[in-house]
């Protein structure tokens, strides 16, 4: 436990989470954002990227009802949809999710968005800086785990693609304008 009184804890805290509410705002943002460009533009997407997503996508979501504690059937119930529409359903968002991943490496790559190794270390102070336990840990486990390391640059990639197309976006026919701007 790596806070000496009930303040820093609280701050910590309450620091995590309006970080993570902002993060998650401009995320969702950058989501319809993406749509509307994936509605617009042509993909052409192999048959067996669309597989090997689907069954990571499939893998990822029966390990999320594991650690919820519930059964496959479980959720199939309660999402009234039988085996065949949960694996049409991960097929559908796997698309979904590989549209948005090539429109945000060509938006880095056109608009010459790079994550360094720099960044990646000043994110994970970032999350070290607001992580309540185990923060000495936290730079550790990056170290040791490159997937989770790439897995972070990733998001960290998602985050800035997104901070710069939210610049780039025009709110009811009015340009967006920066925090503090008038």
């Amino acid at each position: 436990f790596n806070h000496d009184s009930m303040d820093s804890l609280k701050s910590a805290i309450k620091t995590s989470i309006q970080k993570k509410m902002k993060e998650n705002e401009t995320l969702g943002t950058a989501e319809k954002v993406y749509e509307q460009i994936a509605e617009k533009s042509k993909f052409s997407i192999s048959p067996s990227i669309v597989i090997e997503q689907s069954q990571s996508e499939l893998t990822k979501k029966v390990n999320e009802l594991i650690m919820q504690g519930k059964t496959v059937d479980q959720y199939l119930a309660d999402e009234k949809i039988d085996k065949d529409g949960f694996i049409e359903k991960v097929k559908a968002e796997s698309v979904e999710n590989i549209k948005k991943y090539l429109i945000v490496e060509k938006l880095c790559k056109d608009n010459k968005i790079e994550i360094t190794e720099e960044m990646v270390k000043d994110f994970i102070k970032e999350i070290k800086d607001t992580e309540v336990v185990n923060q000495d840990k936290i730079e550790d486990f990056y170290k040791k785990n490159k997937e989770a390391k790439e897995s972070l640059k990733e998001r960290l990639k998602f985050i800035k693609a997104a901070d710069f197309i939210l610049g780039q976006v025009k709110v009811s026919g009015v340009e967006k304008k920066k925090p503090g701007e008038k």
